[in-house]
């Protein structure tokens, strides 16, 4: 089922990080990755977060092509140990594609576009968008979807949230949506 659904595309190797503040990062986004939307519930409910010794990852990109219950796609790629991003790590994500050529988004298809020539997975963008779904702990220890929206027509971020629970259900729409986990 994870060959039809979702679709193992690339990895990403992130550093380290040894302090992060939520809301001093949110603050400072716009000048750093463009990040021009970040939904209220996002901001109240991890706007105080701090993260620290955040040791380096290697994230893997899923293309998702159908849709699927957010609880069986986590279940799929090894359980919410594997699903857990730390915030510091999503921003990293965004900072590091912003940084390689936001004007064209090479940043976004340099990622993928050995792996795009080979595997014939589709492009990073549908229309000039894409989503990166990434979970995140909340203070009360329930899981929560980050998703991080990118637009090559401005170009910019949003980061939307969502509660994962039995009824939340990802699917790709009219966009390139990308689920993201630790490598399994």
């Amino acid at each position: 089922m994870i060959e039809s659904t979702l679709k193992a595309y690339t990895t990403v190797a992130l550093p380290a990080i040894d302090n992060f503040l939520v809301g001093e990062n949110i603050k400072d986004s716009y000048k750093k990755i463009w990040l021009v939307n970040t939904d209220k519930t996002f901001t109240e409910i991890f706007g105080d977060k701090v993260e620290t010794n955040i040791p380096p990852i290697n994230l893997q990109l899923h293309m998702l092509t159908d849709n699927i219950k957010a609880i069986n796609a986590i279940e799929q790629l090894g359980g919410e140990k594997n699903m857990e991003i730390p915030l510091s790590q999503v921003y990293a994500f965004m900072l590091e594609a912003h940084n390689r050529d936001t004007i064209n988004c090479s940043s976004l298809n340099s990622l993928i576009r050995d792996m795009d020539e080979h595997n014939g997975v589709g492009r990073l963008l549908v229309q000039g968008v894409s989503r990166f779904i990434f979970c995140t702990r909340h203070p009360n220890g329930s899981l929560w979807e980050i998703s991080c929206y990118f637009s090559s027509l401005f170009p910019q971020w949003a980061v939307g949230t969502n509660q994962i629970d039995n009824d939340l259900i990802w699917n790709p729409g009219r966009r390139a949506t990308w689920i993201v986990s630790e490598t399994i």
